[in-house]
């Protein structure tokens, strides 16, 4: 990761942020789990009564146990069913992403600026507009950049030396992104 700011001096909105990022599979697997699981939610409740079914099948005993399980079949069916596609699924989709898009595998430098955001690769390079980004998350490991609700740009805090270019590139977000922001402080 390289900042651009003056040494010593405290990052402002106004100076450019680089970040450099170079993605590994695991990095579009959890953007993946991240996503389904918060779109996904309802597939929750099928591992969630299996892990409260389990208790009562281990406590009932004769013909009352061979009930209990039958009652609670489907819904260690329907867990099993609801963790591949949550986990399984995912984990193939991201090799395969990653294998297939040579893109992914390069490593891409992010400057972001009052004017908008730089993306550099070894074979490309663009620039877009602050208003084309819809919204920023942040998660424990993650800043996520949406240009719309399909499409997104994965920043793992990894890529960044210390705190405070992390801070500075949260007061940028902040300070330019008008849709949905949610970063951690």
């Amino acid at each position: 990761m390289k900042l651009d700011t003056p040494s010593g001096a405290q990052p402002a909105s106004s100076l450019p942020v680089s970040v450099s990022v170079q993605l590994v599979p695991d990095d579009l697997y959890r953007m993946t789990v991240s996503y389904f699981t918060r779109k996904l939610w309802m597939l929750w409740i099928f591992p969630t009564l299996a892990l409260v079914g389990l208790p009562l099948i281990l406590v009932s005993h004769g013909p009352q146990r061979d009930k209990t399980i039958a009652n609670f079949e489907p819904a260690c069916i329907g867990a099993a069913v609801a963790l591949v596609i949550l986990f399984v699924f995912p984990y193939f989709s991201a090799r395969s992403s990653f294998k297939s898009h040579p893109a992914l595998q390069q490593e891409t430098l992010y400057t972001f600026s009052d004017d908008g955001i730089s993306v550099q690769s070894r074979t490309a390079s663009s620039r877009t507009d602050w208003s084309n980004i819809t919204q920023a998350t942040e998660t424990r490991n993650y800043l996520y950049l949406f240009l719309s609700k399909s499409i997104r740009w994965i920043i793992p805090k990894r890529s960044f030396s210390d705190a405070a270019s992390l801070s500075a590139l949260r007061e940028i977000l902040k300070s330019h992104i008008r849709g949905k922001v949610r970063l951690r402080t």
